[in-house]
């Protein structure tokens, strides 16, 4: 029946070219075409749900997109004609970025060791989820901004593709070193002993306040470690720039002879970007002479009175 209903149509067709009469309507032409040539027209579409996405340099910028194959229905009359409809085509991926970036395709945001330079696909009308992922050179520092990154699909003439940005926000980063490059300082008990500190901004934007804290060891006899920064806070810092720090790290005056570990924290605001830096120094306290002396005094006088208290008792 539905064979015959074809062929009805296209006798109709014929039969008015044959008497000169107008073609009856376009829907009926292109119903013959496609009788024909056993497939109806057909048609690629590239989409993404979420096509901007923000983060700081460091960040994997992923795109979930969505790729649909799909025939086109022209004319109502043909929606029983399936003959085609399970045709396949492999359509090429090409990826447009900016300078220095890496950007591949693949399978999904979990699966991302194959990287995708085509796909097959049937004309099932079914999208197919894939994921476009992004990586700035952010070891250029790149500037705050929006990156765009095109996806294209094509096979012969047959292509769509989708625009995407990679919106990256301002990096607040900071890096401190000492200016001898050594992590450990000595002093004896009760004396100040000098750091010098470097501390640099490595973000994008300027830095607003530079603040320093320190972690000290316990105390003895009611003295307290004694660390202080000169100067103790930084106003502002520029990207890139750097200043020097100088730090004076005070032992109590009856600190025993060992090593110690006091802890450097340097912020900043804004909230950095990373994990704030900090330095473990090690101080070596070396006991004062004075201190030994008297020490000395303390036992020489503890064993005479041994000595005395022994003599005394033989004698009686």
């Amino acid at each position: 029946m539905r064979r015959s209903g074809h062929l009805s149509r296209l006798m109709s067709v014929l039969l008015a070219s044959i008497l000169g009469v107008a073609v009856l309507a376009p829907s009926v032409v292109l119903a013959a075409d496609s009788l024909f040539s056993g497939t109806r027209p057909d048609k690629i579409t590239v989409s993404a749900k979420y096509p901007s996405v923000t983060g700081s340099a460091h960040t994997t910028f992923m795109f979930a997109i969505d790729l649909k194959y799909e025939l086109t229905d022209l004319d109502p009359l043909m929606g029983d004609y399936d003959t085609g409809r399970l045709q396949r085509k492999v359509f090429d991926i090409d990826l447009s970025c900016p300078p220095g970036w890496e950007v591949f395709v693949a399978e999904s945001s979990w699966q991302l060791t194959t990287r995708l330079s085509s796909v097959s696909l049937q004309a099932l009308g079914m999208p197919q989820a894939l994921v476009v992922v992004a990586n700035a050179p952010y070891w250029e520092n790149p500037a705050p901004g929006d990156y765009p990154i095109t996806m294209k699909v094509s096979s012969g003439e047959l292509e769509d593709s989708v625009d995407l940005t990679a919106t990256i926000t301002a990096w607040y980063g900071l890096k401190v070193t000492t200016s001898s490059e050594r992590l450990n300082v000595k002093t004896t008990s009760g004396e100040p002993v000098s750091l010098g500190l470097v501390i640099a901004n490595t973000g994008h934007a300027a830095l607003d306040s530079i603040s320093m804290s320190s972690i000290k060891p316990e105390g003895i006899a009611n003295e307290n470690w004694a660390v202080k920064y000169e100067p103790e806070t930084i106003k502002s810092l520029e990207p890139g720039a750097s200043r020097d720090v100088n730090v004076v790290i005070t032992p109590p005056s009856k600190t025993i002879s060992g090593d110690y570990t006091v802890t450097l924290d340097i912020g900043g605001k804004p909230s950095l970007s990373q994990v704030p830096p900090s330095l473990d120094i090690r101080v070596s306290v070396a006991t004062k002479t004075s201190w030994l002396f008297l020490g000395l005094l303390l036992v020489l006088a503890t064993v005479a009175g041994i000595i005395y208290s022994f003599a005394a008792v033989r004698q009686r």
